[in-house]
């Protein structure tokens, strides 16, 4: 009976530290991918915007946020790169975005120059900069998980210890 639990707790445990490794390590690429678009990128507006709301097991969700704007004297249409924002009441399908959203036009776009001119909202790379260093989410899985796998295994040895004593004995 004991193996049985320990196992589920290890393995759970093991499973949700993990995940909350995962969430860390993307919490820090976006808080310096942010960082990054504010130091380097060049202010545009976006003349035109067009999301893309889908639908899934856990909702509605915001998959696609396309923008044209002018950069350089040429007219461009990207996707936005790492957008956030929930579907703020827009409606499923591919439109303009409800006026006041958080992608509504004029929305002011950081785009880095280079090869791929990558581009990113303003409003999503101060958010991402101003994230703290570690997102409380996956430190307390990352936390919750450990202890479950410490757990797991102090339950191991004290049933193997109890095992060897009782057999001595």
């Amino acid at each position: 009976m004991v193996e049985r639990w320990t196992s589920v707790v290890g393995a759970f445990g093991l499973a949700l530290c993990l995940l909350g490794i995962a969430a860390l390590i993307d919490s820090r690429q976006q808080r310096d991918l942010g960082a990054e678009f504010l130091a380097t990128g060049v202010r545009v507006v976006a003349e035109d915007v067009v999301i893309e709301v889908g639908t899934g097991k856990g909702g509605d969700y915001l998959d696609a946020v396309d923008v044209t704007y002018t950069v350089a004297g040429q007219r461009r249409q990207d996707e936005l790169v790492d957008s956030l924002g929930d579907v703020e009441g827009n409606e499923l399908g591919r439109h303009a975005p409800n006026p006041g959203t958080r992608y509504a036009a004029p929305l002011q776009l950081l785009v880095r120059p280079g090869e791929a001119d990558p581009v990113m909202a303003l409003v999503d790379a101060q958010e991402f900069a101003d994230s703290p260093h570690t997102s409380p989410t996956a430190a307390g899985m990352i936390s919750i998980g450990g202890t479950g796998v410490l757990a797991a295994a102090a339950a191991v040895v004290w049933t193997r210890r109890r095992r060897v004593s009782g057999s001595t004995g």
